[in-house]
């Protein structure tokens, strides 16, 4: 669990901070407040902090001077400023110093959890790291979260237009370019490796590759993707050919460290403010891969619309289209998998275009939003494809995802399924197209009904020891060190796969059997808490009765009256 410490000389700011934060869902503990910067350092010379929160203006220091000192103590804290000022000077500063983000008072609540999320997956990282190599040479410079938190909020759309251009011009992130494009790295097979591993040394290979010819930025964004967001003259489409010889070459750079990546590229934008319809086309289109196995990339096909993106009414219908899919109502789904067969039948513009690797050679032949193939380096392609298989790619790449999200990130696709949507490319004919989808539907919604509730092996046995076990101390890192894997890494595939945080399920599990405790025996309070393995009574009472509605007393009382007597 993160330490944190809390600065500021209203104390009502660290009241809210306090009590309105479920720091322990978090992963995170605060061990300390201060309304002055000397206080605090004193403070954290007796105990270890991983996170300051500070003010800017206080009596006696600063929060910069704060932090430059406080950096003195710990060279790896993480730090998130909060200020009434919002002049251009002190954000400048602050970034120099490196913080996780500026935020401005009044708080804005998600926001600010928002910002602690991204810093506990840092300091997460931090910490595997340090792990692998000494603190000095692996721990990211601070500058790096930061710009890093801000593309990722630029492409998720989740950053004001204010916000956004004042910390680009700190940045030097260009706003102002002729053109951008979105290029979305998944790593398809991590060679058995940590996915933040292999999306670290994916993201390294991109800069080497696009850095030195392209104008942009790349990160690694929230659901460890590597993203480049290409811009200027570079984005162009005239620049498309030379663009699929550095996938190529990243492909094969990837491949040689035992890493294949698969890259969904999106269409052009004309202004910075369709960046985040570029990342949404391009994560929208990354299955692709699972139609053409042997493409190291796709690049997005062109609606009528040039998004990239199906129209809202075709959103809407592929929210009906999976919604029957998981609901296993396959009279439903092969309805509106006809409707869309009907209506893109004959429509001859839809252009995928897939790039393929060494040595692929399956599908036919084609080019770049109908255009022509780059040379050898293009490989297998979906363009123009008169029988509608073009426009029917966001149905299939629904059908896709809704079965992969049906079970848990890990879990690979049926075989007989993969096989089935990898024979996509070689359909030729409209008939050929229906009866392949309605095989592929109804194998789809077999396979969804297969894979409700499985659950990766690490996540399985971390619920048997919680189970087992919930009465002693169990930690991530205990876990994770008996698996052999870092704490982040387990405690990302615990919180993808059972949908909570490791210590919030843990704490559920410590209530349930508290309940049990309550009802059957005539323990003390005080035994139960010390039996289920919870810190103390005080924190006990409180997350029973945020939990129950009622302390554990009332929970008791009301349910010894309600057995006959």
């Amino acid at each position: 669990m993160f330490k944190v410490m809390i600065v500021d000389d209203e104390p009502f700011v660290i009241h809210g901070l306090r009590s309105r934060v479920d720091w322990e869902s978090l992963d995170m503990e605060l061990t300390g407040t201060a309304a002055n910067g000397q206080d605090l350092l004193a403070m954290m010379a007796a105990r270890p902090a991983d996170l300051l929160i500070t003010d800017v203006c206080m009596p006696h220091m600063d929060g910069l001077t704060l932090i430059e000192r406080a950096k003195l103590v710990n060279p790896s804290l993480r730090c998130i400023v909060i200020s009434a000022y919002s002049e251009f000077d002190y954000v400048k500063k602050a970034l120099q110093h490196g913080v996780e983000n500026y935020l401005l008072k009044p708080i804005n609540e998600s926001e600010f959890v928002e910002t602690l999320a991204k810093t506990g997956e840092n300091l997460a990282r931090d910490r595997t790291a340090r792990a692998r190599a000494s603190a000095s040479a692996s721990v990211p410079p601070d500058a790096i979260a930061f710009r890093t938190n801000i593309l990722d909020r630029w492409v998720n759309g989740t950053i004001q237009d204010f916000e956004l251009f004042e910390r680009a011009e700190l940045l030097h992130i260009d706003l102002s370019a002729s053109a951008y494009r979105v290029c979305v790295l998944d790593v398809a097979d991590a060679g058995g490796r940590e996915p933040f591993a292999c999306a670290t040394e994916l993201s390294e290979l991109c800069r080497s590759v696009f850095l030195p010819v392209f104008a942009g930025e790349v990160f690694i964004d929230g659901s460890l993707r590597v993203v480049a967001v290409l811009h200027g003259p570079c984005a162009e489409e005239s620049r498309e050919a030379e663009l699929r010889d550095a996938l190529q070459r990243l492909g094969g750079e990837a491949a040689a460290r035992g890493i294949r990546a698969f890259v969904a590229v999106s269409p052009v934008a004309a202004a910075s403010a369709g960046v985040g319809e570029c990342y949404a086309s391009a994560v929208f289109y990354r299955h692709y891969r699972f139609l053409d196995p042997e493409a190291l990339a796709v690049f997005c096909m062109r609606l009528p619309e040039a998004s990239g993106l199906p129209t809202a009414e075709a959103r809407m219908e592929l929210q009906q289209f999976a919604a029957a899919l998981r609901q296993g109502d396959l009279r439903q789904a092969l309805q509106l998998a006809k409707r869309d067969v009907e209506r893109h039948a004959g429509a001859g513009e839809g252009a995928g275009c897939g790039v393929g690797g060494a040595g692929a050679g399956a599908g036919p032949a084609g080019g770049p939003a109908g255009g022509p193939a780059s040379g050898p380096a293009a490989g297998p392609a979906l363009g123009r494809f008169g029988d509608g298989r073009g426009g029917m790619l966001p149905l299939v790449l629904c059908l896709v995802r809704t079965v992969i999200e049906s079970g848990r990130v890990s879990d690979a696709l049926p075989g007989t399924l993969a096989e089935r949507l990898a024979g996509y490319p070689a359909l030729r004919t409209r008939e050929e197209l229906q009866a392949w989808l309605a095989r592929t539907i109804e194998e789809a919604i077999q396979a969804i009904g297969k894979r409700k509730g499985t659950y990766h092996l690490l996540v399985h046995l971390t619920l048997e020891q919680i189970n087992k076990k919930y009465d002693a101390e169990l930690s991530l890192k205990s876990l994770a060190g008996g698996f052999n894997v870092s704490p982040a890494y387990l405690g990302q595939l615990f919180k993808e796969e059972t949908g909570k945080y490791f210590n919030d399920y843990l704490t559920h599990a410590r209530l349930q059997a508290s309940r049990a405790l309550l009802l059957d025996t005539d323990m003390r309070i005080a035994e139960i808490v010390q039996r289920v393995g919870i810190p103390n009574q005080s924190y006990f009472n409180r997350i029973f009765k945020k939990t129950y509605g009622v302390s554990p007393m009332e929970f008791r009382r009301q349910n010894l009256q309600k057995q006959p007597s």
